[in-house]
């Protein structure tokens, strides 16, 4: 079930499964702080929906790429927030680049997020259970 739709993201989520999906689209953000006012839309509904027992599958296949130091440092506290508090996190990458970055970042955070680069891959490492508890992040975070 669709739970937001624009310009830059969609969010669906499966009750029955306790799965979400955070699809990114391929439009490019204007401004960092429309990034972050679209980033922390998703998040509200994904802490509104609850964490705890469910996987995330973060698919960043459209996703334009970027890493510039100014983005990088806007996109951190964000990134552990999007992917924190889940039973299993995966997030989806196209290139091999992509790959390093989001790898990188996994280490960076200590989120335990897995990275993937086939969809049904990611999507069986969502739907796995297991006793480990929810992924955290490396330290608490405020919103802004």
């Amino acid at each position: 079930m669709e739970q937001l739709r624009n310009a830059h993201f969609v969010v669906a989520h499966e009750p029955s499964s306790r799965h979400f999906r955070v699809t990114r689209t391929s439009v490019a953000f204007a401004t960092i702080d429309e990034m972050r006012e679209r980033f922390h839309e998703v998040i509200a509904i994904l802490d509104k929906l609850g964490r705890g027992n469910a996987s995330l599958l973060v698919d960043t296949t459209a996703a334009p790429a970027r890493n510039d130091p100014e983005f990088e440092a806007a996109f951190d506290p964000i990134r552990v927030r999007l992917l924190s508090g889940f039973r299993r996190a995966a997030v989806l990458v196209k290139t091999t680049v992509g790959r390093l970055q989001a790898d990188r970042h996994q280490r960076q955070d200590k989120s335990g997020a897995q990275t993937f680069s086939e969809l049904t891959l990611a999507e069986a490492f969502c739907a796995e259970r297991d006793s480990s508890p929810p992924t955290s992040p490396r330290r608490v975070l405020s919103d802004h």
